[in-house]
């Protein structure tokens, strides 16, 4: 029977989705915040209001075994587990191409089953699990709250342009790498042959690659018509201008030029790193939704659902990445309370500048209660009370230095049972970032 319920509590951490615990009473009112329209990193830890210093990434489904099995103690559950895993990237996907990962077909140039099979890629590479776990406060019996999150992205957007312009240069450099690597296995002795060896290497490299296979004719002969014009760019005036080149004198020279392609590489890639690997523009849609238990004794046997909430959130992110719309739809509730939901509909708009950020959210919330009401007749009736409320943020923050920014924050919060047309708020914050020294891997 213990397993039965061990298997019970691991499958609702791994299928349910993510959200922000909201609350479901009328006369309270969630933790201020002022990104209720950006979908958590980390949705699990989102709802039981946890932010973990350490987090548990296993990369195996071996690794994930051994951390669920790590998260029981005695017949219970552990506290301040913080776990979160993805796992289509558990396998290894050596065919997966550049191309593959990051390009998707415009919606309005594609076939509806090529827009079907987009998605569900972005399906499979973006889900994301999270599961968490949590002491409750003040309780003598051990209480623990659990809860499990999943979310994913519909649309995956698009890499800016200046990181493609960037990951084409390092590719274009790997194929005259490829193309010198050849040719210094060859015996040539003149300066025609050199120059026809670079054409036709540079044609059979493009016709090889799977990145450029699946290009029209005319853009393989322009791609490899432009890398062929680059290494004979880059051949030294010198041997250019010897009307008596050796054999010897072109091995020197096929050396240089590589010592110098893997110098340019290394700085390309550094360029590479600093334009942020992961940056997409274009429309960026996310699907997520949470769920929470609550096991008063910590006995996996006697549990009851606690908070869920589910919403969707799409945003439009310009290429120059300083420009993101979002509007989002969010329902939230709780097992327990079931006759109180709820319904929320939101804007957002961030502007970035390099030292400087600004901020506009608002929230359109629809809170319903039901409950019943006995007549005089003694006919019991059920009674649906809907109102509304709203809640707007204004923030901007200014970089100082390095480690130091300011923000200032105005806006309303919702509205309760106890304040009306009013609760107003503003927010000054100094905050001091403790650097921190990362390394981005080139492989």
């Amino acid at each position: 029977m213990k397993n039965k319920y061990t298997l019970a509590i691991i499958l609702l951490s791994l299928f349910c989705n993510s959200a922000i615990a909201q609350t479901t009473n009328e006369e309270e009112t969630t933790e201020l915040t002022l990104d209720e329209l950006s979908s958590p990193n980390l949705p699990a830890f989102t709802i039981l209001g946890l932010n973990p210093t350490e987090v548990n990434k296993p990369t195996t489904a071996r690794a994930l075994a051994l951390s669920f099995a790590n998260s029981f103690e005695n017949k219970g559950l552990a506290s301040d587990l913080a776990l979160e895993f993805t796992p289509f990237w558990f396998a290894k996907h050596s065919n997966m191409t550049f191309n593959d990962y990051f390009y998707k077909p415009a919606l309005d140039t594609m076939r509806f089953g090529h827009f079907i099979k987009s998605v569900g890629n972005n399906i499979k590479q973006t889900s994301s699990f999270s599961f968490a776990t949590s002491a409750v406060k003040d309780d003598s019996l051990g209480a623990r709250n659990v809860s499990g999150g999943l979310r994913f992205q519909l649309l995956a957007g698009k890499p800016t342009d200046e990181f493609l312009e960037m990951h084409n240069l390092i590719k274009e450099n790997d194929e005259e790498d490829w193309i010198l690597e050849q040719m210094q296995e060859d015996n040539i002795s003149s300066l025609k042959q050199l120059y026809h060896s670079i054409d036709s290497l540079a044609k059979l490299r493009v016709s090889i690659n799977l990145s450029y296979k699946k290009l029209p004719e005319d853009k393989q002969k322009e791609v490899s018509t432009r890398i062929a014009k680059r290494i004979r760019k880059n051949i030294s005036k010198q041997l250019k201008e010897n009307d008596d080149v050796t054999a010897e004198d072109i091995a020197s020279e096929l050396k240089r030029l590589l010592e110098h392609s893997d110098e340019i590489q290394k700085e390309n890639i550094k360029k590479l790193q600093d334009k942020a690997i992961s940056s997409r523009r274009g429309w960026i849609w996310e699907m997520a939704a949470a769920s929470s238990l609550l096991l008063p004794t910590n006995d996996l046997e006697y549990s009851f659902g606690n908070d869920w909430a589910i919403w969707t959130t799409l945003t439009y992110r310009s290429n120059n990445q300083k420009n993101d719309f979002s509007i989002m739809a969010r329902r939230t509730g709780n097992f327990q309370n079931t006759s109180t939901t709820n319904t929320d509909a939101g804007l957002s708009y961030i502007f970035s500048g390099k030292k400087f950020s600004i901020t506009f959210e608002g929230i359109l919330r629809n809170y319903t209660n039901q409950f019943m009401i006995q007549a005089t007749t003694g006919e019991s009736y059920l009674i649906t009370k809907s109102n509304y409320t709203n809640k707007f943020a204004f923030s901007a923050q200014y970089k100082l230095m390095d480690y130091i920014n300011i923000s200032a924050s105005v806006g309303k919060d919702y509205d309760n049972t106890y304040t009306t047309n009013g609760n107003l708020f503003t927010l000054i914050n100094l905050n001091m970032i403790l650097p921190q020294k990362q390394t981005v891997s080139a492989n």
